[in-house]
């Protein structure tokens, strides 16, 4: 059976809004997605570790794009990672990272479920068993993708054309997210980014690169090592008919 990526999810619409904290003018009577257990929230909401680094971060992601594949396992621990690091950007991007962690978890549960670490062989599994839960993974996938393909395209366009973080989130909307909503969200985000501040007045800023020139080579490097797997990812869902089709051809050229 194909399965075929829900034309308008309300999960997408409610990941974009949060990504500053916005909410779609919408009541549910049940929660789109299950909360994650208790064990998860402590261990993935802890505060970021020294440790972490945007070059670490890099190498992270980088090491999940094997042999025409992607490591479902060590994609999660990744992005885990990265939502740590970016938390210490501030509390304006708590609540994307909610919504992020909770895809994650729909991921995790995935390869739990099948025992497999495999992003090929777990969406075919699934397809060809008619779970009904197969459409929700592949839609956690292509979410997951989305959110970190917004922060490569923001951490681009301080590389290649910088200007203040408020307009390159803006920028970085347009590349990734905006495809997939009608313009009243652009505005509602464009509303929203200027709430965050710029670069060099980031709690973090001092920890995440000694210098502007530092920083800009820091987020060139994340760029050049994550835009692979970001391509592989989409190809896969691509190539088992599991993307959605408002996704522009050129989006992962």
């Amino acid at each position: 059976a194909v399965i075929k990526m829900p034309s308008s999810p309300l999960l997408g619409l409610l990941n974009t809004f949060s990504i500053f904290g916005l909410r779609p003018p919408v009541q549910l009577s049940l929660p789109l997605m299950p909360s994650a257990p208790d064990r998860l929230g402590e261990q993935h909401l802890r505060p970021p570790s020294h440790s972490l680094s945007l070059q670490m971060a890099a190498r992270r992601f980088a090491a999940c794009s094997t042999s025409g594949d992607v490591d479902l396992r060590c994609f999660v621990a990744a992005s885990y990672e990265f939502a740590q690091l970016l938390e210490a950007f501030g509390p304006w991007t708590e609540s994307s990272l909610k919504d992020a962690r909770r895809n994650l978890l729909r991921i995790e549960e995935g390869t739990r479920r099948h025992g497999v670490k495999s992003m090929q062989a777990l969406l075919r599994r699934e397809a060809s068993e008619g779970s009904s839960k197969s459409g929700d993974l592949a839609e956690a996938m292509m979410w997951a993708r989305i959110q970190l393909k917004f922060w490569v395209e923001v951490f681009d366009q301080h590389v290649t054309e910088p200007s203040s973080l408020p307009d390159e989130l803006m920028r970085g909307f347009d590349k990734s997210l905006a495809a997939y909503f009608f313009g009243g969200v652009r505005v509602a985000f464009s509303f929203a980014a200027k709430r965050a501040p710029d670069w060099d007045r980031l709690p973090c800023a001092r920890s995440l690169a000694a210098s502007k020139t530092a920083l800009s080579g820091e987020l060139r490097r994340f760029v050049s090592a994550v835009r692979p797997l970001l391509r592989r990812m989409h190809s896969i869902q691509s190539s088992l008919n599991l993307e959605d089709p408002r996704t522009p051809l050129s989006a992962y050229s």
